[in-house]
């Protein structure tokens, strides 16, 4: 078999700048979808702008000491595993 690299092989290894890309906070960070009470799935669009928000109030309500060991035990297809991951992660 002949090895062939991978597609983002050739991608450089540092982030995009968002503003040069025309990203700001009130753009799409993620999409979670939820069955609700009606049983069809939905999706409830997140913008970066409201995860921030979450991570800020965090640090302003906890201490970093109450933060700093976090267990991550929400499944990732839930809202809540945000929080678990990035307050930790943003301290």
């Amino acid at each position: 078999l002949e090895a062939q690299s991978p597609a983002w092989a050739g991608q450089p290894a540092s982030d995009p700048d968002a503003r040069a890309l025309g990203l700001g906070p009130r753009h799409l960070a993620y999409v979670i979808y939820t069955s609700g009470s009606t049983g069809t799935p939905k999706g409830v669009m997140v913008e970066h702008r409201s995860t921030v928000n979450l991570l800020h109030w965090s640090r302003s309500v906890f201490a970093e000491s109450e933060t700093s060991r976090m267990l991550f035990s929400t499944s990732i297809g839930f809202d809540l595993s945000v929080y678990e991951c990035f307050v930790t992660l943003s301290q």
